[in-house]
């Protein structure tokens, strides 16, 4: 299936794939916006998957994304969400050996 996907990056030595979505939503991310980002990654099916928001993230969101392995990074400074997205993938670069 096509899907549009944001950010996806590939190591080319071992195949594990990382999807990235970008969701900002003036009434907060729902369980909704979840929904978009769950058919992409189940027919894609990546080793990581990151939601990167501005927005508040409502009730269940978060209990969504764990069941689906989706990494939450949510927060309403842009300079910790770029920290933290840079930790997370630096962590995912160092345990697969750097070879990406």
């Amino acid at each position: 299936n096509v899907h549009e996907i944001p950010i996806f990056g590939k190591n080319m030595t071992n195949g594990d794939s990382i999807l990235i979505f970008i969701k900002n939503q003036s009434a907060g991310i729902t369980e909704s916006d979840m929904n978009s980002i769950l058919i992409p990654k189940l027919d894609v099916d990546p080793k990581n998957t990151l939601l990167v928001t501005l927005s508040d993230v409502k009730d269940g969101v978060e209990n969504l994304a764990k069941l689906y392995k989706i990494n939450l990074i949510s927060d309403h400074d842009f300079s910790k969400i770029i920290s933290r997205v840079e930790e997370f993938v630096s962590v995912w670069y160092a345990r697969d050996g750097g070879h990406k």
